[in-house]
């Protein structure tokens, strides 16, 4: 990769999809009427002399415009023009904040398609843009229907995300997600299944960056339905860990199988969601958890600290909840259970009436304490008070 184009590419730290169309155009030279218009024929050079693009002026208002720099469907010339001072026939250039270019196709006054690229198509033919592979995107009633559409970026805490999507006939397929920060760029890709999805980080042949690490791993999620499902994480496709999750009313019994409950504190109400163990490998699981650090693990981590995000092949997705999380989430408490899904360790929560909620706090399979009658604020402050406790005890 070129870092020097990945830098460049993270200190813009804008928003990736946002077009300006009101770009103050820079030209070699000024042509101005005697009203103080621009007039006639300008043109911009790049940084190697050549021309980049070409506008004609009538009047101050732009009429014509010529690029150079890129190639589309075999044309070296790409030409639109204007009626009135908006795109009318023909193609029309821009390029966003992080240089990914950004081409609309008109007929008579019409958007027809968007032309891009992928960013790692960009960064492979920095200095060679007639190299890029431009994928058209085509939309139905505002909505993207097959091609590639680049989403907002995502900022987190010590880096960013930024999602493209690939669409066919109306659904999103894959998500390759690039996260950035100063010096570094790593890429892992999402892939919807019928029933839910993969995140994977395939093995990239030259990384001499011993920071990144370059082992196939892959997470799994599958759906039964919106409340249940499976994750699979997997290295090199041999089985790290497999569990079951199910989300459940806190007035319902939970199951006795080993593995945990997680209680996410949601403005005025408690989502509760029980993860069952199914299968592990304690030698691998080490290994993913261990001073090797690697991003699949993190977004593994984090899956498993909050609801498993449940995706749309639709679109509108939140992709940040993979690496950061759930800002709706102010509160939350767990309870592991032993190999007989006793409660062993953590906060039992289980609601008494519409308002009212029961709290066990167990220690090595023993009640420590427990109240009832609770409401939700009296439980967020029980179970946030212990937790500054325990941070003392350490």
């Amino acid at each position: 990769m070129k870092k020097i184009l990945l830098l460049i590419l993270f200190i813009k730290c804008i928003t990736i999809y946002s077009q300006n169309r009101n770009i103050e155009y820079e030209y070699d030279q000024e042509k101005l009427n005697k009203a103080g218009q621009r007039e006639g024929e300008l043109i911009h050079s790049s940084y190697d002399e050549k021309t980049e693009y070409k506008h004609l002026y009538k009047e101050g208002k732009l009429i014509e415009a010529t690029n150079y720099r890129y190639f589309v469907e075999g044309k070296k010339e790409l030409v639109g023009r204007y009626k009135s001072g908006n795109p009318y026939e023909g193609y029309f250039v821009y390029r966003n904040e992080f240089e990914i270019p950004l081409i609309d196709y008109y007929e008579n006054g019409i958007f027809m398609a968007q032309y891009t690229c992928s960013l790692l198509d960009l960064i492979s033919n920095e200095g060679q843009e007639f190299n890029i592979k431009f994928t058209k995107t085509t939309y139905k009633n505002n909505k993207p229907q097959n091609g590639l559409v680049h989403k907002e970026e995502f900022r987190l805490d010590d880096a960013h995300l930024i999602a493209s999507e690939y669409y066919k006939d109306g659904k999103v397929t894959n998500v390759d997600f690039w996260i950035m920060a100063v010096h570094y760029a790593e890429l892992i890709k999402l892939k919807f299944l019928s029933n839910g999805y993969t995140i994977y980080k395939e093995s990239m042949p030259n990384v001499q960056d011993e920071a990144i690490d370059n082992k196939f791993r892959s997470i799994t999620v599958e759906f039964k339905d919106a409340k249940n499902g499976t994750v699979l994480f997997e290295v090199e496709n041999k089985l790290i860990t497999k569990y079951q999750f199910s989300y459940f009313d806190t007035s319902q019994k939970i199951k006795h199988s080993k593995g945990s409950i997680s209680y996410f504190f949601l403005n005025d109400s408690i989502l509760a969601v029980q993860n069952t163990s199914l299968e592990t490998k304690k030698e691998l699981y080490n290994e993913g958890y261990g001073s090797n650090s690697n991003l699949i693990s993190r977004v593994f981590l984090m899956m498993n600290s909050q609801p498993v995000p449940y995706l749309s092949n639709e679109g509108g997705n939140d992709y940040s909840l993979f690496l950061e999380p759930d800002r709706r989430i102010d509160t939350n408490a767990v309870l592991y259970l032993d190999e007989k899904g006793n409660p062993f360790r953590g906060f039992f929560i289980e609601q008494q009436s519409p308002d009212k909620y029961k709290y066990i706090q167990y220690e090595n399979a023993k009640i420590i304490s427990q109240k009832e009658g609770l409401t939700i604020k009296n439980m967020k402050e029980l179970i946030l008070k212990e937790a500054q406790y325990s941070h003392r005890k350490f």
